[in-house]
């Protein structure tokens, strides 16, 4: 995991990601991105949590009983709904509850996690002061929804509630097909379309964030009204 993290942070690592990306257009084969299985699907049972404290200690904590209501299984002895993530593995031959194909990195084996898109992060500056505690639920849509609040506050200068409220796309390589929520502009989705994407709106609310931003000895905090999130400051 080290070693993978080394990587994903590298120079020539993001050299070679630049490299796949054209301004002009997109490719529908995700093995031109190197992609090569599918991933698992989107989960339903996650909820997430960001904390930061007066002297600057964060967490940010995402859980997940996978679906709803988990295995459907409550413990006769503790009154626990017990999850299924079990069935985040992937298994030969078996398509996955969501008609997914299984991936073979992903395989059950004696000790390993199965494969989450659960991101909880915390960014700090270069005097390693936290600027961004952030997480989110929602199963795969987790990854792109942190990425773009993380943009739209560092890089578009947008406040916590701007971030968090704009609607978001969504692309996961499989199926090849990007997503979008109500409000994202006509225009947008016209360029989309021009450089070949196939586009599509979503029905139900994509993932949830709660964000918790500082700057100037200032807190801000959001969370997603997609969900029914609060945001709580104690003295």
């Amino acid at each position: 995991m080290k070693e993978l993290t080394k990587n994903l942070t590298s120079k020539i690592h993001a050299k070679k990601t630049q490299m796949m990306i054209d301004d002009y257009r997109t490719w529908n084969d995700s093995a031109h991105y190197g992609a090569h299985t599918i991933s698992n699907a989107k989960d339903h049972g996650t909820a997430h949590v960001s904390v930061l404290a007066p002297n600057g200690d964060a967490v940010s904590a995402t859980s997940t009983i996978n679906f709803y209501f988990g295995s459907g299984v409550v413990s006769e002895n503790t009154g626990i709904l017990l999850n299924n993530a079990m069935n985040d593995f992937g298994i030969p031959s078996t398509i996955s509850y969501f008609g997914i194909p299984p991936s073979p990195n992903n395989y059950i084996a004696p000790g390993k996690r199965p494969l989450s898109s659960m991101v909880p992060s915390i960014l700090v500056d270069s005097n390693d002061d936290v600027r961004m505690v952030i997480g989110a639920s929602g199963g795969t849509k987790i990854t792109t929804t942190v990425s773009q609040i993380i943009a739209k506050i560092i890089w578009m200068n947008q406040t916590v509630k701007e971030a968090v409220d704009a609607p978001r796309i969504h692309h996961q390589l499989f199926p090849p097909e990007m997503n979008y929520e109500y409000g994202v502009p006509k225009p947008v989705i016209d360029s989309l379309q021009k450089f070949g994407h196939v586009t599509s709106r979503y029905r139900v609310r994509g993932s949830v964030a709660c964000v918790i931003f500082t700057e100037n000895n200032t807190v801000y905090a959001n969370a997603d009204y997609r969900k029914g999130g609060d945001v709580y400051g104690l003295d």
